[in-house]
């Protein structure tokens, strides 16, 4: 089982968009049709694809996010990575989602592991990283060093969390 990571946004693009942001800005040069599955890109480290679930399929991050659908992006890391590469297409990856926040001001969304630990998120109008980057599981050789530096860092739970009402 791959190690996957999701980015639930408020929608500023469709689907492909999305995927060809990421897969842009990641270097995920391989692109797979699956049909009457999403479409896929790839490198040796990860692959991304993008869902656009509606309040029906997810009501409590919609309700959240304030919108009707989201952008659900999945980064599914490879498993047997070095402990380098595994920690280097990590940080590409909070990365490319704090960059993401940065170029569409009006999005919002969480940054998580499984849907379950918070690693990013962007609810207002700052991007907050979640603490446990600074700890050495994260922050192997400084590699977090220049977004802990840019961006506050707190702790920012889970995402059940943010559903009080579950």
């Amino acid at each position: 089982m791959a190690i996957e990571y999701n980015l639930d946004a408020a929608p500023v693009m469709d689907a492909a968009a999305a995927l060809d942001y990421f897969a842009n800005r990641l270097g995920c040069d391989e692109r797979f049709e699956n049909p009457g599955f999403p479409d896929t890109a790839a490198r040796k480290e990860l692959q991304i694809t993008v869902l656009e679930p509606t309040s029906y399929d997810d009501p409590d991050m919609t309700a959240l996010l304030s919108a009707d659908r989201l952008l659900s992006v999945t980064f599914r890391r490879a498993k047997f990575l070095s402990t380098d590469e595994a920690t280097g297409i990590f940080r590409d990856m909070v990365a490319a989602t704090a960059a993401f926040f940065e170029d569409f001001l009006e999005a919002k969304g969480v940054l998580s592991f499984q849907n379950e630990d918070i690693y990013l998120q962007r609810l207002d109008d700052s991007i907050v990283l979640s603490e446990r980057l600074r700890g050495p599981d994260f922050n192997l050789d400084g590699i977090m060093d220049d977004l802990l530096t840019q961006y506050p860092a707190r702790e920012v739970g889970m995402v059940e969390d943010l559903f009080p009402n579950q």
